[in-house]
């Protein structure tokens, strides 16, 4: 940018007098006020004589030289004057930054950042300096301290300047903020506590209908009990009981259906389980003479209404962070226990048979119940919840070569459980149902970025703290926290995300430019947030570091750029979970310098054009691929349960989106 000074920037540069008759110092400075372009010599528009420096005479502009090398120096009707400024890098405003450097992650315990810096200007004065558009007071000396207040995520610093010649210069930064950060570098160590939360409510626990295909989490429990072998209880060769000459033997037992139903109980989950219609054939076996006079052999039926256990199943998280399910109150009902005789000479065996049936057959069921809730029920429900635990490798676009994706392993265990029943206590109680969170993490498989910082800023709470809540109004909640999907990013830009050679094909195609050569380097990870004032979820991808070479023309040119973006950021159900994608880039901002003085005024083309390539390019690769996603989980507890693979299985359904503070929430089904 070039400009001719006039008389009132001499004002504000205090080089040389403009419009006073007294000759000035010999140096080509003075010290006092100059008149106006307009003023009668040495008389200022009040009528006094001004004291101030004087115009120097001249004949030609070498009769001009002044101590400032960045701007010439003319005669102007014989007077000297200030002619054009120079543009170079030595003669335009410089912005240093002392405090935060590029690309910082800062974890302050307030918000509130001081810029500390210092501006100068080899062709004359700083006349402003703003910091995200807000005015700045510079010293004399140049130094200059700010406050700005971060937001939890990524924040961005925009300084512009001008001098007293009306050069302009941009620096743009960017930092992370929050008081504390996670550092992934193998699994699980930095993982985000409260990373995935899923939230099962009543109905996705139990809703009452148990029919095939499974669709809550009682119908596959119950698959465990609907095979119950009652059988193996008697033994039609051994009498259970003998008396008055006769043996009694229970020769069958069958049962009509069994079923399972579940309850969520403040800690956990109430199961009850219930054997209907159980029915024997008994014989009563006549032994001596006399019971055959008084009628001989005869037979009758035994039959129970139902058995019910009921067991309260307290889920906690174990120390190895694994979903434990502890049965306590345990306790068996037997209900409608009928003995009947086929002949009326035997109906006085049936108060003997009874204690026998109730204290042998009956007890064993009972006994074996209470086993199979506390070895084989209890287990496969701790095992169908631990199933719910995601462990995959994603995999992220790798722009320079899309058959080779970046991949990320992501791990997670348990954290913690949160069981209701409904109502209270506590006052108020959440909706009947539980929510279980679980901790997360990324891990690049194969680690490339050279930078080393305290990894991912903690966005819960917006930096206050708190943790991951869900909204519990759907069947089925599965939360993804933004920690979480940091951590995802991170273990991509760990990976190469924003580290490579921008490849020619995404290079705009120009006559004028040749020999382009373009490498990106993404200085800090992808950090999404809604910690902004509007609530929105977005990317903040920056400092983008961007070394480039090319010709113009004939003259080559060398840059340097750092770009800064906030990009939208979007969440879709898939038919096996959720696809993240980036959207429109609503803000961009880049600081661009040539190297070569003489190509100074290509700047602005540059920063246009690159900002151009980097949305349409850049981003443009990473959304077309996506930015990963999560599987929902399938649960599959047949081996449990003695089945074969897929017969007792739970297959979890994506509907749809929506947004918590600081958590995508993805509503399904079973």
């Amino acid at each position: 940018m070039r400009w001719l000074a006039s008389c009132s920037s001499v004002l504000v540069l205090s080089l040389v007098g403009c419009g006073d008759d007294s000759v000035a110092a010999g140096d080509g400075t003075g010290t006092g006020t100059a008149g106006t372009a307009g003023d009668s010599a040495g008389v200022d528009e009040t009528g006094a004589e001004s004291t101030g420096p004087q115009p120097i005479p001249c004949e030609r502009n070498s009769d001009c030289e002044d101590d400032n090398p960045c701007a010439t120096d003319v005669c102007n009707a014989g007077f000297c004057d200030v002619g054009e400024a120079i543009v170079s890098n030595a003669c335009r405003p410089t912005i240093d930054v002392d405090f935060p450097p590029r690309a910082a992650t800062l974890d302050s315990n307030s918000p509130v950042i001081t810029v500390v810096g210092n501006v100068s200007s080899g062709a004359g004065p700083i006349t402003s300096l703003t910091i995200n558009g807000e005015d700045v007071a510079v010293a004399a000396d140049g130094k200059f301290s700010h406050d700005v207040i971060a937001q939890a995520g990524g924040n961005v610093l925009v300084f512009e300047t001008v001098d007293a010649f009306e050069i302009t210069r941009k620096r743009v930064q960017s930092f992370l903020w929050s008081p504390s950060y996670r550092l992934p570098t193998t699994p699980n160590n930095g993982v985000a506590d409260e990373g995935l939360g899923i939230w099962l409510d009543q109905q996705t626990l139990d809703d009452g209908d148990h029919t095939l295909p499974v669709n809550d989490v009682a119908t596959l429990i119950g698959l465990g009990l609907a095979n119950y072998d009652v059988e193996q209880f008697i033994d039609p060769n051994t009498p259970i009981a003998s008396s008055s000459g006769y043996d009694i033997y229970l020769i069958t037992l069958q049962y009509e259906s069994t079923d399972v139903a579940l309850a969520g109980i403040d800690g956990g989950i109430q199961l009850q389980g219930f054997v209907y219609d159980i029915t024997g054939d008994l014989i009563y076996d006549c032994t001596t003479p006399a019971c055959q006079l008084a009628g001989g052999d005869s037979t009758g039926d035994m039959s129970i209404e139902y058995i019910q256990i009921t067991s309260d199943l307290m889920l906690t998280v174990s120390a190895d962070h694994q979903i434990v399910v502890t049965s306590t109150n345990t306790d068996t009902n037997v209900v409608g226990l009928d003995i009947t005789s086929d002949n009326p000479w035997t109906n006085f065996l049936i108060t003997i048979a009874e204690p026998f049936i109730m204290d042998g057959v009956v007890a064993d069921i009972e006994a074996d119940l209470t086993m199979q809730v506390d070895a084989l029920l209890g287990p496969a429900l701790s095992q169908a919840f631990n199933g719910l635990s995601p462990g995959t490798v994603l995999d992220f676009p790798n722009i320079v070569d899309a058959s080779m994706p970046i991949q990320v392993q992501l791990a997670t265990d348990f954290y913690s459980t949160d069981f209701h029943d409904g109502v209270a206590p506590p006052a108020p109680s959440p909706p009947q149902g539980g929510v279980i969170v679980l901790r997360g993490g990324g891990y690049a498989m194969n680690p490339v970025t050279p930078y080393e910082n305290l990894g991912i800023p903690i966005r819960s709470g917006c930096g206050a703290g708190g943790g991951l809540e869900m909204p519990r109004e759907g069947a089925l909640e599965l939360g993804l926290s933004d920690d979480l999907l940091n951590q995802m990013l991170h273990g991509a830009w760990s990976g190469g995300l924003l580290e490579f050679d921008m490849p020619p094909e995404l290079l705009p195609p120009d006559g004028f430019i040749s020999d382009l050569q373009v490498h990106v380097s993404g200085m800090l990870a992808p950090t999404a947030s809604d910690c902004s004032p509007d609530a929105m979820v977005r990317a903040h991808i920056g400092d983008i570091r961007i070394d480039g070479s090319l010709v113009l023309g004939q003259t080559p040119i060398t840059f340097v750029a750092h770009s800064t973006m906030f990009a939208g950021l979007e969440f879709t159900p898939t038919e096996s979970g959720v696809a993240i994608t980036i959207t429109d880039v609503e803000r961009i901002d880049t600081e661009l310098t040539v190297a070569e003085d003489e190509a100074i005024d290509t700047e602005l083309l540059l920063t246009s054009t690159l900002e151009m390539q980097l949305v349409d390019g850049v981003l443009g690769g990473i959304a077309n691929g996506g930015l990963g996603g999560i599987d929902l989980p399938n649960i599959d507890i047949s081996a449990a349960l003695g089945l074969p693979p897929g017969t007792a299985a739970l297959h979890v359904t994506a509907d749809e989106t929506v947004r918590a503070p600081g958590v995508t929430v993805i509503r399904g089904h079973l």
